[in-house]
């Protein structure tokens, strides 16, 4: 829904569902009065959405799992999603993300990527 409100979308691309950044809906959409909130609204939810549903598949690969690279890399792409730069530790949430979504999502992200960084540190050790 993202990518279709923001025009990105291309059918042939496997790098569809990339995260969207700082994009706004598309002109025939912005240019019409009465299509105008409604798309920006779409859009901002959509980014949410994908978020959240990343966020949820990385708990899925932790807790179901055992799987923390997978779990990692899903943790990732709702940062990603979320966000509005790129990975970084003084991050901030996109513009339209609750604080509450965005708490759990970084906090989901920063405590994966120091269990990995605490795995792969004892592993080296032994």
């Amino acid at each position: 829904v993202a990518h279709t409100l923001a025009g990105t979308l291309s059918l042939g691309n496997p790098g569809a569902s990339s995260p969207i950044k700082d994009v706004s809906p598309l002109a025939s959409y912005t240019e019409s009065r009465s299509m105008k909130k409604p798309a920006e609204a779409l859009l901002r939810d959509a980014r949410r959405t994908s978020a959240e549903a990343w966020n949820l598949l990385g708990i899925l690969n932790e807790t179901q799992g055992k799987n923390l690279p997978a779990a990692m890399r899903c943790y990732e792409r709702a940062v990603q999603w979320a966000s509005s730069d790129r990975i970084s530790n003084d991050m901030k949430p996109h513009e339209g993300m609750l604080a509450s979504e965005w708490a759990s999502i970084w906090n989901n992200y920063s405590r994966t990527k120091r269990n990995m960084e605490k795995n792969t540190s004892q592993a080296s050790l032994k």
